[in-house]
């Protein structure tokens, strides 16, 4: 009788055992199979410029391409197309953490941190700060051998406790945390202290950097002609302020003999509101809404332009300014942090007072009756961007903070 109930024992035990191997290979066994990656990038599924850093930096980092995840969080339906379309053209996998809630959300954040438990990275870029705690748990459940940077996106503007709470997480538990210039680490030195000071060491400046290698050739006079393209290529959110550019655009179209068109590249939750400014102004034919374009397109889009104007109450870091300056493009912006900072006055762009329509129409006025100083401030623009935010140095700084 006594070893008929051990034998029935052991086959319990047994029993139980098959089950757990095959309960362990039907749901995890695909963290065995799967190479780990080098590199992890985890950026916003929408517009975003320290995104676009992230897929810079892939594109030029000198890694195996089969070595580096690219994981999007966002709200957004689908991913960026421009995106997906370049990751594919690098031969470089994505994954999408879809959010559904409010601002944090942390069955999203948990698929983030499955994916990462799945290639096991040694480097995670954290290009979007919003799945922070999906990224926390991965580095605290990895025994913290994984090597975290994060990329700093609101190092003079941090205003909620959500902001502050993340750049606290990554002062204290990430290897690296990077702004992108001086201006901004001193700026974010200041609101973070004494968290900036005790780990000093683990700020460091990385400017942004794009690779725009087109032969610039600076446009033509701007006085006399018939139409003349102002452009803006963003996210349409509370930080943009579209309504000053569109206010602008009609006093500068209810009198003389040029037609000025604003033309805006971008979505977002503000567009419905803008769009029913555009039709109360009685603006429609001179606002063109072109929707999130594919980084193909967005080359069209800058080179149609006369005139870019970066109309805004602060920023991180805005490629698309970046861009604008790459193309050679007259530059405007908000005399606010973010944009004052890269702005030599009259040099390489212009500034203007932020919600002042009356003083951007003054400095439209002001170039476009100015043919040299509308072509010094094209040359001066594309100088600025060669001599400070090439792709090259970009990546050469990322690539230091690598292990």
């Amino acid at each position: 009788m006594l070893n008929f109930d051990l034998m029935r024992i052991k086959f319990k035990v047994n029993w139980l055992f098959l089950r757990l191997v095959r309960s362990f290979y039907t749901h995890y066994a695909f963290l065995l199979m799967v190479k780990s990656k080098k590199l992890a990038v985890v950026g916003f599924s929408g517009l975003s410029g320290a995104t676009q850093v992230g897929l810079n930096f892939v594109g030029g980092v000198d890694i195996p391409k089969d070595d580096i995840i690219f994981i999007f969080y966002g709200k957004t339906d689908a991913v960026n197309s421009g995106y997906t379309d370049e990751l594919r053209t690098f031969g470089v996998d994505h994954h999408f953490a879809k959010k559904t809630r409010g601002k944090i959300d942390l069955p999203a954040e948990f698929e983030v941190f499955k994916f990462l438990q799945k290639y096991k990275p040694n480097n995670v870029l954290l290009a979007s700060s919003a799945p922070i705690f999906g990224v926390l748990a991965y580095k605290i459940l990895n025994y913290f051998r994984s090597n975290i940077i994060t990329i700093e996106q609101h190092p003079l503007n941090l205003t909620s406790v959500k902001e502050y709470l993340h750049s606290y997480i990554g002062f204290t538990f990430f290897e690296y945390v990077v702004p992108a210039s001086q201006a901004y680490a001193d700026g974010f030195s200041a609101a973070m202290r004494p968290f900036s000071k005790i780990f000093a060491k683990k700020m460091v400046v990385v400017p942004n950097g794009l690779n725009i290698p087109a032969p610039f050739a600076p446009g033509e006079a701007l006085a006399g002609k018939a139409t003349i393209n102002l452009g803006m290529a963003a996210r349409f959110d509370d930080v943009k302020d579209f309504e000053t550019v569109i206010r602008a655009v009609a006093k500068l179209n209810s009198g003389g003999n040029t037609k000025y068109i604003f033309k805006i590249a971008g979505d977002g939750p503000n567009r419905s509101r803008i769009e029913s400014l555009v039709k109360e102004l009685g603006q429609e034919e001179s606002i063109k809404f072109y929707g999130l374009l594919p980084k193909n397109e967005m080359v069209a889009f800058y080179q149609n332009l006369d005139i870019y104007i970066q109309s805004t109450t602060g920023e991180a870091m805005s490629i698309s300014m970046l861009e604008a300056m790459g193309y050679g493009l007259i530059f405007i912006g908000t005399r606010v942090r973010g944009v004052q900072e890269f702005i030599i006055p009259d040099k390489n762009g212009v500034l203007f007072e932020c919600g002042n329509a009356n003083d951007l129409v003054a400095q439209i006025e002001r170039i476009v009756a100015d043919p040299a100083l509308s072509k010094s401030l094209a040359s001066g623009a594309r100088l600025h961007y060669e001599h400070n935010f090439s792709l090259k140095n970009m990546v050469s700084g990322y690539s230091r903070l690598l292990r």
